[in-house]
């Protein structure tokens, strides 16, 4: 992806974003309870700051992980489960209900990428509310995030995509969460492994 696309690109969302009310902090701020920040950093990188709960994403026991199809790495609670097939990688927490993906995705411009992507992602949900798309940084690579809602096995979901720039293509990570999952023990280690995202150079 050009540097030049996606300058044009956040020229014109942050235009939009001084029509359209920044409903999606709320949402993501709700869903997580990232009240500290959670992607919010002031100059618009990825951070995890810890959180008002006092669980600070640093001190959670992590390990490694190389996708080397797909070539990145990210850490993730040692807890977790983890799934690799090809470029896509599945992690799942241990109750099974709060799951992140991470695959390779076609190049273009970050918020199309997602228009284009969401609908296959929540195909089984019904009721699917979005809003966005929010500009930002992953691994100090340009990246667009869409936060939403849908009802999927008779439960709320609240989920966060982030398309990451890669260069000559991009990365999607698919957050999906319960609502009713306590967000205090949650939010910390999706911080930890969602800021940890980076690409990593084969052999």
């Amino acid at each position: 992806m050009r540097a030049e696309a996606w300058q044009r690109r956040r020229t014109r969302l942050i235009r939009a974003s001084l029509i359209v009310p920044p409903l999606i902090a709320a949402i993501v701020v709700g869903s997580f309870a990232i009240r500290d920040g959670w992607f919010s950093g002031d100059d618009g990188t990825t951070r995890a700051r810890p959180p008002t709960s006092g669980l600070a994403a640093a001190t959670i026991p992590t390990v490694r992980s190389v996708n080397d199809a797909g070539g990145y790495a990210f850490r993730h609670p040692t807890d977790w489960n983890v799934a690799q097939i090809g470029t896509r990688t599945e992690l799942t927490d241990p109750s099974g209900d709060v799951s992140l993906s991470i695959d390779v995705a076609a190049d273009g411009e970050g918020d199309q990428v997602l228009t284009g992507t969401l609908p296959t992602l929540t195909a089984n949900w019904s009721l699917v509310k979005t809003e966005g798309p929010i500009l930002r940084h992953v691994d100090g690579r340009p990246a667009v995030s869409v936060g939403g809602t849908g009802v999927a096995g008779g439960h709320l979901i609240r989920f966060l995509a982030i398309v990451i720039d890669g260069g000559d293509h991009n990365y999607l990570l698919f957050v999906s969460v319960p609502q009713e999952r306590d967000p205090v023990t949650v939010t910390p280690q999706i911080e930890a492994t969602v800021s940890s995202f980076e690409l990593v150079t084969a052999g």
